[in-house]
């Protein structure tokens, strides 16, 4: 029987395709990624933009994608395993595969830093800065806070379940993530704030990317389901489809 943890990462691998697509754009373009590049993609998820990359570093670059979740390394393996110059590899930020003799052009990082606690940020940060060629760049963004959307998605769940979500984020402020990144001892080519709005179509299809992004472990329709919550309490965008917003920060960051 498929566990919900597999069955989450599958619906991840899905929607979490449309939903960050947008950012991925934007990092990809500051990160200046060309072909034969050596590139480390930092949370991975499903393997769905380390596939992107490995078509622009093609043949003779070289991609590795990590994420803490084997469920989601399983499912980016299932569906871009053919691809010779990607390997994923299940493990944490802060022990990465760091290789003197072949340093990274390019760290990439797309809508992960809030998962990761300020602690492991700093180990995180200075491992990065140790594996990147003196001229390779850290690309990346962080969000600062939840949609309201996701607010009250939380809300629908127990109290000790919303406590669980509450604690889940570790989201420094922009001038505080910008003193970790000097104490790392980068060189900082660009530090903007970001806006994101995305189209997530039918409360239940949004439901079900949250239910995906905490990998499964709470059923978030059904307890909608169960709710006195109803459609009209979400945030929509004007054509009357559920609204998610991002507010952060963006990054280019040099060794």
């Amino acid at each position: 029987m498929t566990s919900s943890y597999t069955t989450a990462a599958k619906v991840y691998q899905s929607k979490n395709k449309y939903v960050q697509q947008e950012y991925a754009i934007e990092l990809l373009e500051l990160s200046q990624m060309k072909e034969g590049d050596h590139v480390l993609d930092i949370g991975c998820g499903c393997g769905n933009l380390a596939a992107i990359m490995s078509d622009i570093v093609g043949p003779t670059g070289q991609v590795i994608a990590i994420d803490p979740d084997l469920n989601r390394i399983k499912a980016a393996k299932k569906a871009f395993g053919s691809k010779k110059n990607i390997t994923f590899i299940p493990c944490k930020s802060t022990v990465f595969p760091l290789d003197e003799s072949n340093l990274y052009d390019v760290i990439i990082t797309n809508a992960v830093l809030h998962w990761i606690p300020t602690e492991e940020k700093m180990i995180t940060f200075a491992r990065v800065n140790q594996a990147l060629k003196p001229d390779g760049v850290f690309v990346g963004n962080i969000s600062f806070s939840r949609s309201y959307n996701l607010q009250l998605a939380a809300t629908l769940l127990s109290p000790e379940e919303e406590f669980q979500i509450n604690n889940f984020y570790y989201r420094e402020n922009y001038k505080k993530l910008y003193s970790l990144f000097n104490d790392a001892g980068f060189q900082i080519i660009e530090y903007k704030k970001r806006f994101a709005e995305i189209n997530m179509g039918t409360v239940d299809n949004f439901l079900e990317w949250v239910t995906a992004t905490y990998y499964g472990k709470f059923d978030f329709k059904k307890a909608y389901e169960n709710s006195e919550v109803t459609e009209e309490d979400f945030e929509k965008l004007k054509n009357g489809d559920i609204r998610h917003i991002s507010e952060g920060a963006t990054f280019v960051l040099r060794r």
